[in-house]
Order: structure tokens, then sequence, then C-alpha cells
């Protein structure tokens, strides 16, 4: 999910039904998706990474409490690597998107 501050510039695209996320902010509900390209410039900056976001429609800065939220499924596709016991994440550009 990312704030529809950063996206409203790019074509939007509103789908029929809204879809529904728990996060520690609380529900974020969202009917609009926004392909984003994007780099992870401490990782590799001329990897650029395509993919769909459900857009935040709130105007205030209250409702996800990020700028973007990245979900399982895209952490997946990447094969980013939260290692919470040693606080370390890495990426190897060359797999994934």
């Amino acid at each position: 999910m990312i704030k529809m501050k950063y996206v409203s510039h790019l074509k939007l695209h509103k789908m029929h039904k809204t879809i529904r996320y728990e996060t520690m902010a609380g529900p974020c509900m969202s009917r609009i998706q926004c392909k984003v390209s994007f780099t992870l410039a401490d990782f590799s900056p001329s990897s650029v990474i395509n993919h769909k976001f459900q857009v935040d429609e709130e105007s205030t800065d209250g409702n996800i409490g990020y700028d973007a939220i990245f979900g399982r499924n895209i952490l997946t596709e990447l094969g980013l690597i939260l290692n919470f016991e040693d606080q370390n994440v890495s990426w190897n550009a060359g797999m994934g998107m």
C-alpha cells in the first residue's frame, strides 16, 4: 500500500471492490491500484522495481502510518530477507522483479 500523495500524478486504476488490509495502524481500505516504478538505492541503485500497489486514499498522514507498506507479496517476489535476529536486511538484486 502506498499513500496517494506519492502516486497522484500516475495512472490510477479504480477497482470494483474494496480491498481491506489489517495493519499495525489499524484497518485500511482501498479501491485504487497504481503501478509504481522505484529503486532500493541502498541495495542496488540501478535495479528498477515495478509493482502494483493499493493506494491509501486518505488525504491525512494518519491512515497507514507510513509512506508505503511492503506486504509479503512483494517481499517474497523480490527475495528480500528480513533478519530480525541480526537486525539485517539483505537482497540479491539479480533475483526477483
